[in-house]
């Protein structure tokens, strides 16, 4: 999911892509690319080591919903692991410390489709 326009953006998925970087014991090709990716286009970790999986058939645990920011966007994000709520993946909480101006027009106009002249309407 990508959040923001070209500045304020989050990049936050169940990936599957291990690497290193965030927390993984091994890194694979996926994991590699989106290290690669992330440096490319200046996006952070916001992921600190946390595991966010853990498989209860083997017995293992890992790092596969990752989550990025912009780093202009980065000082304002706080990103945590919240308690296990019976899921193999744990749920993940960030929270934007992030002033967001509305964008509206305010001289939108609205109509009332119930005092239309259908009559006329379908006459011309």
């Amino acid at each position: 999911m990508l959040l923001g326009g070209t500045n304020a953006t989050l990049l936050l998925g169940d990936l599957n892509a291990k690497h290193t970087a965030w927390g993984c014991a091994l890194a694979n090709n996926r994991g590699q690319d989106l290290e690669n990716l992330s440096n490319d286009k200046a996006f952070v970790f916001l992921n600190n080591g946390t595991h966010t999986y853990s498989s209860h058939s083997y017995n293992t645990t890992d790092a596969l919903n990752l989550n990025f920011s912009r780093r202009d966007l980065f000082p304002y994000c706080s990103w945590k692991v919240v308690d296990y709520v019976g899921s193999d993946h744990y749920p993940i909480l960030i929270q934007l410390d992030y002033d967001v101006k509305a964008y509206g027009n305010s001289n939108r106009q609205f109509w009332n489709f119930k005092k239309a002249n259908w009559t006329l309407f379908e006459k011309t």
